[in-house]
């Protein structure tokens, strides 16, 4: 009996001593990534592009645009990047370093191939401009078949963008 009890002891603390190590080494690696980025960006606010073929009633009735600038915000806030989303260009001229982001096309009714409701996608594009110059771009789509409204989706496919822009702007070194 004694031996069962034994046994069951060692496994939980070589259960606890796992748990912590890997506990303290994730959060050293989080800690190195945050002190690691050098830059600090300014942003407009992200919007649809010039040629975003956007319905006009995705334009008033969904929320992606706002959806998409929380979601960089709050994603900002997580991964410790420091992105400072502006409202007019005299303020994006006291930073060297601007995220440019946008919408390129918004699909809000897609089918494909044996869906039974529609899926809605769109491309969100971003550009690092450093003193001036384009140093890097990224395209990425997106798409839901989540939601059964189309802002529904779209509203999904704004934040799923947003998160995406922190991540790579975090990650891109230049």
């Amino acid at each position: 009996m004694k031996g069962i009890n034994l046994g069951k002891s060692i496994s939980v603390v070589l259960v606890l001593i796992l748990a912590m190590t890997s506990a303290s080494c994730s959060r050293n690696r989080i800690a190195s990534d945050k002190s690691a980025v050098p830059h600090k960006y300014g942003m407009m606010r992200a919007t649809f592009g010039e040629y975003a073929s956007v319905t006009d009633a995705v334009k008033n009735e969904c929320h992606m645009e706002e959806l998409l600038n929380s979601s960089i915000q709050s994603t900002n806030s997580r991964i410790g990047l420091d992105i400072n989303i502006v409202n007019n260009k005299a303020e994006l001229n006291e930073f060297s370093d601007v995220l440019n982001v946008q919408f390129d096309s918004v699909d809000s009714h897609t089918w494909r191939f044996g869906s039974f409701r529609p899926a809605s996608v769109a491309t969100v594009s971003v550009e690092i401009v450093s003193n001036g110059k384009v140093v890097k771009t990224v395209k990425k789509n997106i798409s839901s078949m989540v939601s059964f409204t189309a802002c529904g989706r779209l509203d999904k496919i704004a934040k799923s963008a947003g998160v995406f822009v922190a991540k790579w702007t975090h990650k891109v070194r230049y």
